[in-house]
C-alpha cells in the first residue's frame, strides 16, 4: 500500500515536470517566463524525488527487520526503484533546473533535455507499476498455494473417511 502511494507521488511530480514542459514548446515567446516555470517545477521533482526515493529505502530496512527481506524484493526496491530515483534527483533534475534557469528563451534544446529527463523519470514510474503487478501476481500465487493446502487437506480427511467405512464394512 505505501508503494502505491509513493508511487502516485512520483506519478504527480511527473504530470508537473510535463506540464512545464509543455509550457516550454507552447510558448516560445513568454520564454524566459516559461523557463522559470520548468526550473520550478524540475526542482519540486528533484526534492519529491529524493524522498520518495529514501521512503523505498525505509521499506527496505522495515522489511529486513521484520526477516522478511528476500534477494529480489531488496533487488527490486533499492536496484530497480530507489537507486534509478536518487540519480535522477542528484543529477537529471537539478540539471534540468539550472539549465532553465540560465536559458532566457525556450529554446528547441531546452525542450528536448526536458523531454530526455521526463522519459527517464517515467522509465522508472514504468518499473513502479510493472513491480506493482509483480507484488499482485505474488499475492495471486500465495492464494493459490493456500487453496491447494486446503484440499490437499480435504482430500486426506476423505481418504481416511473412506479408509474407516472400508474397515467398518462387512
Amino acid at each position: 500500500a505505501r508503494e502505491i502511494v509513493l508511487r502516485r507521488r512520483y506519478q504527480a511530480a511527473v504530470d508537473d515536470l510535463a506540464t512545464a514542459r509543455d509550457s516550454l514548446d507552447g510558448e516560445r515567446d513568454a520564454g524566459a517566463a516559461s523557463a522559470g516555470s520548468c526550473a520550478a517545477a524540475a526542482g519540486r521533482a528533484a526534492g519529491e524525488t529524493a524522498e520518495i526515493a529514501e521512503q523505498f529505502r525505509g521499506i527496505r530496512l522495515e522489511l529486513a527487520a521484520n526477516g522478511l527481506l528476500t534477494p529480489e524484493t531488496e533487488a527490486r526496491l533499492v536496484g530497480r526503484i530507489a537507486d534509478p530515483l536518487d540519480a535522477l534527483a542528484v543529477g537529471a533534475l537539478p540539471a534540468l533546473a539550472r539549465e532553465c534557469r540560465t536559458t532566457t528563451t525556450g529554446s528547441a534544446a531546452l525542450v528536448t533535455r526536458a523531454d530526455e529527463v521526463l522519459r527517464a523519470m517515467r522509465a522508472v514510474l514504468d518499473r513502479m507499476l510493472e513491480l506493482e503487478s509483480f507484488n499482485e501476481l505474488i499475492e495471486r500465487l500465495r492464494h493459490l498455494l493456500r487453496e491447494q493446502e486446503a484440499l490437499r487437506g480435504e482430500t486426506l480427511q476423505q481418504q481416511r473417511q473412506r479408509g474407516r467405512e472400508a474397515l467398518e464394512s462387512p
